[in-house]
């Protein structure tokens, strides 16, 4: 199933309640900021975004999530997570949302029963 934000959320605070930082959830390649290992195998690599145009290349990538609350007929509005990278090597995970029109990627999560 596609990722919800809640996912993430979890996500984030495992990963942050192990004692590891956002930052090693990202690809050796492609970030332009700090030291990445990729250690969780996520691969979280930097493929920015796209509109009109594009950008956020090595320093985001933006998932599509679930549909949000505020879609209405006609103008279907999806939550959206952002894996932002700052100049510092920080990492954070930005909640939005947005209309259909945008491209973003989509991270696929599997259930365990």
């Amino acid at each position: 199933r596609i990722s919800t934000v809640a996912d993430w959320g979890d996500l984030e605070n495992y990963i942050l309640n192990s004692g590891s930082k956002l930052i090693d959830l990202l690809t050796n390649e492609g970030w332009q900021y700090g030291v990445r290992n990729n250690t969780y195998d996520l691969s979280i690599f930097s493929g920015g975004w796209r509109d009109v145009g594009f950008g956020g290349m090595k320093e985001n990538i933006t998932y599509w999530c679930e549909q949000s609350e505020f879609s209405i007929p006609d103008d279907l509005v999806m939550n959206t997570l952002t894996v932002e990278q700052y100049e510092d090597g920080s990492v954070q995970f930005v909640k939005g949302n947005t209309r259909w029109i945008m491209g973003h990627y989509i991270r696929l999560v599997k259930d365990v029963e």
